[in-house]
């Protein structure tokens, strides 16, 4: 008997785009292990070479990257006829009409109908809202299942679009780094603490809040900025001019884990986050995370390690309060909340999901 066929729609996939990009790596490596199903991707040509050495198959379709959110309308119901398709998964675009077979969808986060400029301005981004609002919002109707990746993003999609709904939660989870890294040891007096931002600059990660705690830190200290220049950049350029201060830009995987190995403290001041990828990550990498009390964030990070986000001062007293034997406890504290974030729980979450969206 032929294994059911299910085609996962990642033609909005860019290398560069975070979370997304996570959200996509995460997804076809559990789909790599579903022996009980076959996979098909479609995914754009320019990006064959990331996706050839998986033991799925692949459709690799041409089109102009600036219209990578739009494709998905036309090219979807075409891709289920030709590959026989029993059922799409849409991991990170908007489920298409006329499917002609069930659909499932995962929503990220529903930042943009909380924040009217969460997109900046500009007739792309004003394209970029339309899209996110009406059509990707419409579209959670359409599909049959739907995937939130935190219970926070679950709750928004009940609260923001339809108290009918009713998503899975299916968290990211999170590889360990090769070679395991070293016990991260508190600095000692004369060194720099290093303190790591990750994440693209938008206005809800909320760096002026960190730039603003620094002056309040009485330790020596560093900071390194990772993450790409999106439209909360221009806001924080004029504040980035100490030498104490490195502003990386947009990083490939392998500088992202040199800055994690390195860094003692990752700081993530975000006004909003539907999962946080990167503070899971520096967890798993023996660093220790302090983040914004924000609803996301309780689902996971010690109540010790959250701080309030009317003063920065609390922040620069949370980091004034460290030393080596708070630090240790602390990182033990968090690494027992991420143990959750297994690959074992995402394919359990995915082998559910799929087998409900093909009864």
């Amino acid at each position: 008997m032929p294994k059911p066929r299910i085609l996962l729609d990642v033609l909005a996939f860019s290398p560069r785009d975070g979370g997304f990009a996570t959200l996509v790596t995460n997804l076809l490596e559990t789909c790599s292990v579903l022996e009980e199903f076959e996979f098909v991707v479609a995914h754009h040509a320019q990006y064959g070479s990331l996706f050839r050495g998986l033991p799925l198959g692949t459709v690799p379709i041409e089109f102009p990257s600036r219209i990578r959110f739009f494709v998905s309308a036309f090219f979807m119901p075409q891709l289920v006829r030709k590959v026989r398709a029993n059922a799409v998964h849409c991991e990170i675009s908007a489920v298409p009409s006329l499917l002609g077979v069930p659909a499932s969808v995962t929503v990220a986060d529903l930042h943009f109908l909380m924040d009217p400029t969460a997109f900046g301005s500009g007739l792309r981004k004003r394209i970029m809202r339309f899209y996110w609002e009406r059509y990707f919002c419409k579209s959670l109707r359409r599909a049959k299942l739907i995937k939130a990746i935190s219970r926070t993003t679950r709750e928004d999609v009940r609260r923001l679009v339809s108290s009918s709904l009713s998503p899975f939660v299916i968290y990211p989870f999170v590889n360990p780094s090769s070679p395991p890294p070293s016990r991260k040891v508190w600095p000692g007096s004369g060194e720099p603490i290093r303190l790591l931002f990750l994440g693209s600059i938008v206005p809800r990660r909320n760096l002026p809040f960190l730039l603003r705690a620094l002056p309040a830190i009485e330790r020596t200290w560093e900071l390194d900025i990772a993450g790409s220049h999106w439209w909360g950049f221009r806001d924080v350029e004029q504040r980035l001019g100490d030498s104490r201060i490195r502003c990386h830009g947009y990083v490939s995987n392998e500088e992202r884990e040199s800055l994690l190995l390195k860094c003692h403290i990752l700081i993530a001041p975000s006004l909003y986050e539907g999962f946080g990828y990167p503070v899971v990550e520096a967890i798993s990498r023996g660093c220790l995370a302090l983040t914004s009390d924000v609803s996301v964030f309780r689902e996971y990070v010690p109540e010790q390690c959250r701080f309030d986000l009317s003063d920065p001062r609390s922040l620069a007293c949370m980091v004034n309060q460290l030393d080596a034997q708070h630090y240790d406890r602390l990182r033990d504290l968090s690494r027992a909340q991420i143990k959750q974030f297994s690959p074992v729980e995402h394919r359990a979450g995915h082998r559910a999901m799929f087998h409900r969206l093909l009864e």
